[in-house]
């Protein structure tokens, strides 16, 4: 929607967080297989976020054109903080983040049935 949003890590829930790029078509393949986690753990567990790395235009066209898309709220184009911090640069990445910011588990690349149960087991 536009709007200036901020991660709050400081409560006590976990965050899953996927990172992508509108014009990686690793993400696009990925899309399906993080959809399915959200639809999963979406209420549950902890917070779920998506992370464009591309500018609000570029993502909104995609969504408009209907093109696969992640069916999270995400943060568009975030500021360089933020992807220093979590060395947000490589696409596709799925980071869990815990209490007060700590990343507790990362993978950069799609994702395999061993990765899925992971992710599964740390943040479900």
């Amino acid at each position: 929607n536009g709007r200036s949003a901020t991660l709050n890590f400081n409560s006590d829930r976990k965050h899953l967080i996927f990172i992508y790029s509108i014009n990686c078509k690793f993400c696009q393949e990925e899309f399906a297989v993080w959809n399915d986690l959200i639809s999963e753990y979406r209420s549950e567990s902890g917070n779920i976020h998506g992370l464009s790395l591309d500018s609000q235009i570029e993502t909104s066209n995609s969504i408009d054109s209907n093109l696969t898309y992640l069916r999270a709220a995400s943060i568009i184009a975030p500021d360089k903080n933020l992807i220093r911090t979590y060395r947000a640069l490589a696409t596709p990445t799925v980071l869990i983040v815990g209490q007060g910011g700590l990343v507790e588990w990362v993978h950069i690349g799609k994702l395999k049935a061993e990765e899925i149960q992971q992710i599964k087991s740390i943040f479900g």
